[in-house]
């Protein structure tokens, strides 16, 4: 199962979203870039989103592209993705490819892996 927990930096005061999710288990995503007004990006300047997990030292251990739809990014983690990636804590991000090449990386977080109870 999928979840997350608000947490907020004690340093910066910065508000982050933590997910867990059980090994083996199906995750549902959608990703909606937005400036910094708020307003919606608009999504045809947007060729490529990408969901990555890393571990502490950055090193990519799991990525997979959002498709694009009408009002955002969605992606979809499939159990048997998720039962190939070791229990433990990550750092996700999910990047944007602008159509000039542009990169953004706007989210970034901890995402933690959970063991599974009945195997």
């Amino acid at each position: 199962m999928l979840y997350s927990k608000v947490t907020t930096d004690k340093n910066s005061g910065l508000s982050q979203i933590q997910f867990y999710l059980t090994q083996g288990d199906t995750a549902d995503f959608t990703a909606v870039p937005k400036l910094s007004d708020g307003s919606i990006v608009d999504l045809s300047l947007i060729s490529k989103c990408l969901f990555k997990l890393s571990d502490d030292s950055y090193k990519e251990i799991f990525s997979k592209e959002f498709i694009k739809e009408e009002t955002g990014f969605k992606i979809r983690l499939e159990s048997d993705e998720t039962a190939e990636i070791p229990v433990g804590q990550y750092i996700y991000e999910i990047e944007y490819t602008f159509n000039d090449g542009t990169v953004n990386t706007p989210n970034q977080s901890n995402f933690e892996i959970l063991d599974q109870i009945v195997k």
